[in-house]
């Protein structure tokens, strides 16, 4: 390829500046010579934003399991915006001094006040990042280690088909980089949901095929900034959870088709980004129950609501034998707000 198209990859930070800082050692490795790379921090509490600024300095050295640090290639420039100043495209004279410096030794840190969600906080990097004239945009999660050459089989793919939306690479466990955790995927009517090919299984031939998917995990799917242009943001009433299914969804709407690309290489460090608790329980059914209502054909919705209350009943019926609480206050406020059209940030406090 001649020209490379400009990549912006977009990391989310919350309370993660470990995983994120690792995350950022692996980008800089990678061979890919036409990228930027953009931390949103989504109102940390645990002074992320000044464990990043130390990284970036070459003031907080690390430890990784699967990375060695390495203070000679450290960014040795960054610029920090506010939101709104972000979405406005930043300060017009740091944008210039960034387009001097190599892609490996920038970073532009975007501090939010808040904590806006997977959706709403992406939005804010996307926002910024199509104001620059960005061909491509990466959305990876702060708990990901990235493969140096994992970025240039995604936009290969993408540039050889106009109608590609979505790029998606393959994404391995973190701890057992033999075992797949997402080869794409597919969006099922009847489970509300999209679920991952190869889950589990041993890397194999099999699974280094390129295909086309339904479904991509937000986890680390690269996006045509065009599509975007067209079939809009992330849908923030999701706040967290499901809202990658959907923008699958509407990007299929639009005539653009996923693709899946077995030669790309992620590994994820899988539930260190989210808790495996209530709050997981409370996003997934109400938001199971938004997307289904917002996207399914009739007979298909109806045939989910029947799927939905029966398996929800048997699981409120063992909780209750076993004393989980919390769990069952968790689904009942799920299934409420959703009757109440109550979205977006949980209304009350989750474990």
């Amino acid at each position: 390829m001649d020209k490379w198209p400009k990549v912006a990859i977009i990391i989310l930070n919350w309370n993660g500046w470990r995983d994120t800082i690792e995350c950022l050692e692996s980008l800089q490795r990678i061979t890919y010579p036409n990228y930027q790379v953009i931390v949103v921090d989504n109102g940390s509490t645990d002074n992320s934003v000044a464990r990043i600024k130390a990284w970036v300095q070459r003031n907080l050295p690390a430890s990784f399991n699967v990375l060695k640090y390495n203070q000679n290639i450290k960014p040795l420039e960054w610029v920090e915006y506010t939101q709104v100043v972000a979405e406005d495209g930043g300060d017009p004279e740091n944008e210039t001094s960034l387009k001097t410096i190599q892609s490996s030794h920038c970073l532009v840190l975007i501090k939010l006040k808040e904590n806006l969600g997977f959706s709403g906080g992406n939005n804010v990097g996307i926002r910024y990042s199509l104001e620059h004239g960005t061909d491509y945009l990466l959305l990876l999660n702060n708990d990901t280690v990235v493969n140096p050459g994992f970025l240039e089989p995604l936009v290969k793919a993408g540039e050889q088909n106009p109608n590609l939306g979505i790029v998606v690479p393959k994404i391995l466990y973190y701890t057992e980089p033999s075992r797949i955790w997402a080869a794409g995927g597919y969006r099922s009517w009847v489970r509300g949901s999209g679920f991952a090919f190869g889950q589990n299984r041993v890397d194999c031939a099999r699974y280094s095929q390129d295909r086309y998917v339904s479904f991509a995990s937000g986890c680390a799917m690269l996006l045509k900034a065009e599509a975007i242009r067209r079939v809009g943001l992330f849908c923030e009433d999701y706040f967290l959870y499901l809202e990658d299914v959907d923008y699958c969804q509407r990007m299929q709407e639009k005539g653009f088709r996923i693709r899946y690309v077995g030669r790309s290489r992620v590994y994820h460090k899988v539930g260190s980004s989210t808790s495996q608790k209530d709050s997981l329980l409370y996003y997934q059914f109400r938001n199971r129950l938004f997307f289904m209502k917002r996207h399914a054909p009739r007979e298909l919705y109806v045939l989910f609501l029947l799927y939905f209350t029966f398996t929800v009943a048997i699981k409120l019926l063992i909780w209750k034998v076993k004393g989980c609480k919390g769990k069952i206050r968790a689904t009942k406020a799920a299934i409420s707000d959703f009757l109440h059209g109550q979205m977006g940030k949980a209304t009350f406090e989750l474990s």
